[in-house]
């Protein structure tokens, strides 16, 4: 899942062809940031009990909707065709991105910073956190390695 999932959705948003990594100006979809806030609500509730693999769960449904939301939006049609709507894609995407690099702390923090360090976040504070519109969002390296049986053996 790790790989599949979050490295996947990480990877065709940030590095995707033909856009400049800089922060456009947009919003979030609205149904995405109340998904995010929720996430930090439930997800959190779940670390302070001890039930690391809800709060993971809640997590990775995060990244999974991420995933939909950049499926459905097609970035790679409204990039030749609508501007604006691919900007909105592109920022609401960012939008989970950045958050899941303080959602995904307490799971992996190594990848996490990796995600906090291109987006210039220094601080993590738990809780929703705006992107800031021209930012440039600096090469993203892979966030997990897939393993094949000769690494375990």
């Amino acid at each position: 899942d790790l790989v599949n999932k979050f490295g996947n959705f990480v990877n065709r948003t940030i590095n995707y062809k033909g856009w400049d990594n800089v922060i456009p100006n947009a919003q979030v979809d609205k149904s995405i940031k109340d998904l995010v806030a929720k996430t930090f609500e439930t997800a959190g509730e779940d670390i302070e009990h001890t039930n690391f693999r809800d709060a993971l769960g809640k997590v990775m449904s995060l990244v999974e909707a991420g995933n939909k939301y950049f499926d459905e939006k097609q970035p790679w049609v409204l990039f030749k065709n609508d501007k604006p709507a691919f900007d909105e894609v592109i920022y609401t995407c960012c939008y989970i991105i950045q958050n899941l690099g303080i959602l995904m702390e307490p799971f992996v923090p190594f990848s996490a910073k990796k995600i906090r360090d291109a987006f210039h976040q220094d601080k993590v504070v738990w809780s929703p956190t705006d992107l800031t519109v021209g930012t440039t969002i600096e090469h993203m390296p892979i966030l997990f390695e897939r393993m094949t049986d000769k690494d375990v053996l």
